[in-house]
């Protein structure tokens, strides 16, 4: 794929769009992936049009109306290709993507503008969160907090020295817990 600026892409399918794309291509070795409706006309460039059908490449106008044609019914619809990738994005970003990756897979150059683009919710923060908390992290892996815990044995001798000056520390914790809340009763 070339990108806006002229540099050469490589596109990483997911499985079910690798699935559908032998039917799309129907034994094409060469020319555009997605193909507009009629034969392309003359001022078309040469890259730009299949040799087996000389239909030309979809343009993006024409995408742009067929997916808001498509979208229209769905509740807050249509939508737009930028809205599909800023969603995408987003969606990469909540589920734990680097930001190389996401900047690979996006194209940007700029930390800055990819975080226009991916902006995770409140929940999957707190998802993100209870994933990477070392205490699930030991749960997950069956092990007890004390044994090989060394989150554990820093808050157990923080107790041992508060009880020495005659206060109490309470822990509020609950299972899969991303933050443990640690106060001082009398």
């Amino acid at each position: 794929m070339t990108r806006k600026d002229g540099v050469k892409d490589v596109v990483a399918w997911q499985t079910g769009t690798a699935r559908l794309l032998p039917r799309l291509l129907a034994g094409r070795k060469r020319g555009p992936v997605f193909l507009a409706d009629q034969k392309a006309k003359p001022a078309v460039a040469v890259g730009d049009i299949d040799p087996s059908t000389l239909r030309g490449r979809l343009s993006y106008r024409r995408v742009l109306e067929l997916f808001e044609q498509h979208t229209a019914e769905i509740t807050r619809g249509p939508f737009t290709l930028h809205q599909l990738r800023h969603s995408c994005l987003t969606h990469v970003a909540e589920d734990g993507a680097s930001t190389p990756m996401l900047m690979r897979m996006s194209g940007h150059t700029s930390v800055r503008s990819l975080g226009k683009y991916a902006r995770p919710s409140a929940e999957a923060l707190i998802r993100w969160q209870a994933q990477t908390d070392p205490a699930a992290r030991r749960r997950r892996l069956g092990t007890r907090p004390g044994i090989g815990g060394g989150n554990w044995q820093m808050r157990e001798k923080l107790r041992q020295r508060l009880q020495g000056n005659h206060r109490r520390l309470v822990g509020v914790t609950g299972e899969g817990a991303t933050v443990a809340l640690w106060r001082f009763g009398g």
